[in-house]
């Protein structure tokens, strides 16, 4: 049976679920798997400059849209594109995204840039990784911003903590993620970033008959 409506909490002690408009929903077993949403922290301003991946099952679609509207806008000039977040996701972006332009509009030009408030790419890799995945993107033009974290990403314009401003037509935010509002009102244990904490297993601490799944949960057992 499916359901359309908007999930306000949990009551795990008498196992139903909780809506904003329409009545409780009990069950025996319960999954939950909302996802993540990007983390704007230490962001000022953003407007519709900015396009977060997240959620990915929609993402494709509402680039290809963002990018044909300021196509046939700003057909005279190339486009200008930013990527902010130099982890495996933004990385994967910088090096996909000639290719959908390519698809999509032919040999339009463009410009793609790539922000990161770290001072290395996707943190967590092997060093050498790291380097080929720099190396590779400058030699495919992409414009490295490494160590700089946006203030601002609004009117067309990304606005950095250094003072240093870019031109962008789109900004496409694949930052780290943070969880959803909805989560803390779950009634369950979560982690200090807000996600259920589950055994490895899925199944909440809590000992509920309540899973986490996807970006959902943090595990905290690996046995």
């Amino acid at each position: 049976r499916f359901i359309k409506g908007n999930v306000k909490g949990l009551d795990v002690d008498g196992r139903h679920l909780l809506f904003e408009d329409r009545p409780p929903l009990s069950f025996d077993v319960l999954s939950i798997g909302v996802g993540s949403v990007p983390s704007f922290h230490g962001v000022e301003e953003t407007d519709d400059t900015v396009l977060a991946i997240k959620p990915m099952q929609t993402f494709v679609l509402r680039l290809e849209s963002k990018l044909s509207e300021v196509h046939e806008r700003e057909a005279a000039r190339p486009l200008r594109i930013a990527v902010v977040g130099g982890g495996a996701g933004g990385v994967e972006i910088a090096f996909c995204l000639p290719l959908r332009i390519e698809k999509l509009f032919g040999d339009v030009p463009y410009e793609l840039t790539l922000i990161h408030g770290g001072s290395q790419l996707m943190a967590g890799a092997l060093d050498s990784t790291s380097a080929k995945a720099k190396e590779e993107l400058e030699v495919r033009g992409v414009n490295l911003m490494l160590g700089e974290r946006v203030k601002r990403a609004c009117c067309g314009k990304v606005e950095l903590e250094s003072g240093k401003t870019l031109e962008v037509d789109v900004v496409l935010w694949a930052t780290s993620a943070v969880a959803p509002p909805l989560l803390s009102s779950m009634n369950l244990p979560t982690d200090d970033a807000g996600f259920l904490l589950t055994e490895n297993t899925l199944q909440t601490t809590a000992g509920a008959p309540v899973f986490a799944v996807g970006d959902s949960g943090t595990i905290v057992s690996e046995e």
